[in-house]
């Protein structure tokens, strides 16, 4: 089905239910856990949503009339807002995510110009599941870019959570679309016969298995106009669509779902072989309802804050989600392609459910086979409904250098990953925490104590050390709020990177920052792919911006270095024009980063910036302070000696890095003129002690490993992309963790970091100076 919606004058709750019990959205007490890990199957390869969605891309073709026709309604309605804030919920993986967005900013773009008015900037934000797979999707931001008609502000984010539970802010969003996600529910109903072989409702169900069902939808639906009702702003719409039937006079006619059966046969045929227990099919029920189109209606009127402009409905038949009519005369490729398209979709809970007992290749083989013998495969049954809601009340508000991009720590958890191999920057956090809390602190009282704070981590990477600074920024202000006697605000926790870092691997640990918080409460959490030396957000929307340990790396490796010398970075042998080119380059680039900030942030926001840098001021080319890129020079050129790799690649791979004295950084903030600076600290740091262990500096080779694997975590991706199969990234460091031990640096404080806190001056301020 696929309903709109025009968002009413009312935000407050109908039940008096707390915003914690809401936020649970129903979830809990699941029999179910499977249900927990609902995503499509990642990735981008052959069994993958990415590659098996062109039947969800039908649908979007043809429910586009409609969503054109609510995106201009509303933008009138509105009066042309400057900043329009869009949501995608159940957006999956893959180009699809990408496609509604690029049609919603292509129709605002051409509408303001039809209208004489200046576009406004988009805040574009793609929700699903934290086991969703964000990393795939962040790969299309460039075809998404590419698609748009106009080059306008346009801002990208994830947001990972259930859209059963609150997701933004109170009246924040505009627009909201949904495609073929509702149909999924919060958990697998109660009550149901645990002797049936059938993983959804049949002909031959008990009636009482409808009304489980029935009621299970009733309530999560409920509890999704309710938590959108809180966060659209009056007159904004929603475009929804899910799966349906037509039948209002069986319950229990569900030959629409074909699909289910044909599912719940294959299963049948595998536990008739022996090769999974019958116990376990009996228990595996799917978390799905089609609802028909008076049980929508009757849910939406009942609930209060929506009311029904469109709804339309829409047949398809998913033997022909190939988009290719031909293949209808060749069953067995046909029913390939069906096969295909529901593993995509039920893959992760399969294995969730079945674990190790189950063989996915095997099961959606006799799926296939079984296509091509089911009628319906060939009959549009299936049911696409268009609803579109008007709100009831009174007020009726309706480089040269590829490598570069590569910049991202090591992704997962494993061994050699950033995640487990981050702990200096975990003490390098303990150590600025204190200007943090300060400069937290300060902020709440001179904005006396917005009802919403919009807080940035850039350049955030992946693992624990994500949520910590938020955490200690969330917590703060709780303990502010309670100190003063204020309401807490509602805080937007935004994290970000560039496109190809790990993000999956950071969703992980929501649950772990949720726990750290001092208070139960609204705080949200979102993904923010793409440099910081570019526009991220909207104009004046950030409160409190944070980085650390991400600044110093340059936007690209600078222009006019010497390529016949084999050092990653400057050394004291340098020619005094590489530092100079260095320099010219982190000017550059320090500058946009400052001016983007200065447009995104509001009058008195903070930041607090922390980057490696160094003491001295009186010769450029020292970098003692930088030993870890000297011994990562001589690792790689052990290699060329032993002719591992060719000294022409090492003598082309440069770090993109540089390491201000305080002095140069002072300097640019000064020049900029946006931002005033608050605090500025020095700490000196060890590499050699990220470990945590100082007893094992005594054990040389120990603490070699350690600061290898550190060094790894940061730089591998980018080598890989440099070298490619030509290095063995083990035998690399094995060569830099033996240097370590022989390193005189290592034992000695030499490296800095900077700690700079900036407040951001008035407009009025920044003009007088």
């Amino acid at each position: 089905m696929n309903s709109r919606f025009t968002r009413s004058i009312s935000s407050s709750r109908c039940d008096g239910k707390s915003e914690t019990e809401m936020n649970k959205g129903g979830q809990e007490g699941s029999q179910y856990p499977f249900v927990s890990i609902l995503s499509m199957s990642g990735g981008d390869g052959h069994n993958s949503y990415s590659t098996n969605s062109l039947l969800q891309r039908r649908v979007l073709s043809m429910t586009k009339p409609i969503l054109v026709k609510n995106t201009k309604e509303m933008m009138r309605n509105l009066d042309f807002p400057e900043c329009i804030k869009l949501a995608d919920l159940g957006c999956s993986s893959g180009q699809n995510t990408f496609m509604v967005m690029s049609d919603i900013v292509n129709t605002i773009n051409t509408l303001c110009e039809e209208s004489s008015k200046k576009p406004p900037e988009i805040d574009c934000c793609l929700n699903d599941l934290s086991g969703n797979d964000f990393n795939t999707t962040f790969k299309f931001m460039t075809f998404f870019k590419d698609m748009l008609t106009s080059k306008i502000p346009c801002f990208v984010s994830g947001v990972p959570g259930s859209f059963y539970s609150r997701l933004f802010p109170r009246k924040r969003i505009h627009f909201i679309h949904s495609n073929y996600s509702l149909h999924y529910l919060s958990k697998v109903p109660d009550g149901l016969d645990k002797n049936k072989t059938s993983v959804y409702i049949t002909g031959s169900s008990p009636i009482s298995e409808h009304k489980a069902y029935l009621n299970q939808f009733q309530t999560d639906f409920t509890t999704f106009l309710r938590m959108r009702s809180e966060e659209m702003v009056s007159n904004g719409r929603m475009v929804l669509t899910l799966l349906g039937r037509k039948t209002l006079v069986d319950p229990l006619y569900r030959d629409c779902c074909h699909y289910w059966t044909l599912l719940s046969q294959s299963l049948c045929d595998l536990v008739f072989e022996g090769l999974v227990s019958a116990s376990k099919v009996k228990s595996f029920n799917l978390p799905f309802y089609d609802p028909n189109e008076e049980e929508m209606r009757e849910i939406v009127r009942n609930e209060g804050s929506f009311m029904i402009n469109d709804l339309v409905t829409h047949v398809f038949d998913l033997g022909h989600s190939n988009e290719d009519d031909s293949l209808q005369s060749h069953r067995a490729k046909a029913g390939e392609k069906e096969a295909n398209c529901i593993r995509a979709v039920v893959e992760t809970m399969l294995v969730a459910h079945f674990g190790d007992s189950i063989n996915i290749d095997i099961l959606f083989e006799k799926y296939a086979h079984h296509v091509s013998q089911h009628d319906s495969c060939k009959n549009k049954t299936c049911d696409c409904k268009s609803d579109n809601e008007k709100s009831n009340g009174d007020d009726k508000r309706s480089s040269e250098y590829s490598f570069v991009s590569a910049l991202s720590m090591s992704r997962g958890d494993g061994d050699n990953s950033y995640s487990t191999n981050s702990i200096l920057q975990k003490r390098v956090l303990s150590r600025t925490k204190r200007v943090l809390v300060e400069n937290t602190k300060e902020m709440m009282k001179n904005l006396d104590f917005p009802r919403c704070i919009k807080v940035a981590d850039l350049g955030c990477s992946s693992g624990q050390n994500t949520f910590l600074a938020m955490s200690e920024i969330v917590n703060t202000i709780n303990a502010l709020c309670k100190e003063w006697n204020k309401n807490p605000p509602e805080i937007d926790c935004c994290l970000n990177d560039l496109p190809s870092n790990d993000f999956n691997t950071t969703f992980k640990f929501i649950t772990s920052f949720n726990k750290k918080l001092t208070r139960e409460g609204s705080c949200f959490v979102s993904a923010v792919p793409d440099s910081f030396y570019s526009r991220l957000f909207p104009r004046k929307s950030l409160h409190l911006v944070h980085s650390v340990y991400s600044i110093h790396f340059l936007s690209k490796v600078p222009d006019g270095l010497e390529n016949n010398r084999m050092s990653v970075y400057i050394t004291s042998s340098s020619p005094l024009s590489e530092h100079k080119a260095y320099l010219n380059q982190f000017q550059k680039d320090f500058k946009t980063f400052l001016r983007m900030r200065s447009e995104e942030m509001v009058s008195s926001g903070r930041m607090v910036l922390t980057l490696i840098g160094r003491k001295t001021l009186d010769d450029p080319l020292y970098r003692d302070c930088c030993h870890f890129w000297t011994l990562l020079s001589q690792s790689l050129q052990d290699l060329v000696l032993e002719g591992v790799v060719s000294a022409s690649k090492v003598s082309s791979f440069k770090m993109p890095f540089y390491d201000p004295s305080i002095e140069e950084v002072t300097d640019l903030i000064r020049k900029e003129g946006s931002f005033k600076i608050n605090n500025l600290e020095t700490h000196g740091f060890d590499l050699g002690h990220s470990v945590e262990d100082c007893s094992l500096q005594s054990h040389g080779v120990k603490a070699g490993q350690k600061e290898a694997s550190c060094i790894r975590a940061v730089t591998e991706r980018m080598l890989v992309a440099h070298f490619g199969d030509d290095i063995n990234i083990d035998t690399l460091f094995n060569k830099y963790a033996l240097r370590v031990s022989q390193h005189a640096s290592c034992r000695i404080k030499t490296s800095v970091s900077l700690v700079v806190a900036l407040i951001r001056k008035s407009l009025l301020l920044c003009i007088d100076d």
